[in-house]
């Protein structure tokens, strides 16, 4: 079982490597990346994901994708009001829940790439008009 370290304790341990007094090759992956979220947790804490177990590659894709969902669905939900289309109806249209689609227009969620087609096309738009950044 694991023990529950608090925040002291892995930014003390993080003073303890950076003096030599712990070898940090005794240390697994989870408590190095443990540490340095202890030294500096707004680095690592940007977002509604476990980063702990994202490779840097795979955190720049999910960065990417969150920023291209946000400026989509800010466009959705103008072009929605616009033209007084419920979340519940265009959620219907799309094929997914309304609680799935709200978190996305909320931006609680990265909405998947795949459901920008679908989108634009419910809303009677280009995928361009949706990507375009205003």
């Amino acid at each position: 079982m694991r023990m529950k370290v608090d925040a002291l304790t892995l930014a003390t341990l993080g003073r303890f490597i950076a003096a030599g007094v712990v070898d940090p090759l005794e240390l697994t992956e989870e408590q190095k990346r443990d540490v340095a979220f202890a030294q500096n947790p707004d680095k690592h804490k940007q977002g509604n994901y476990n980063w702990r177990r994202m490779s840097e590659e795979d955190y720049a894709n999910y960065l990417e994708r969150k920023n291209k969902s946000e400026i989509v669905m800010t466009r959705v939900k103008d072009l929605r009001r616009e033209q007084s289309v419920t979340q519940r109806e265009l959620a219907a249209e799309i094929g997914i829940k309304l609680h799935t689609y709200s978190g996305y227009e909320l931006l609680r969620n990265a909405m998947p790439e795949g459901l920008i087609g679908p989108l634009a096309q419910a809303l009677g738009v280009t995928v361009e008009e949706l990507l375009k950044e205003e």
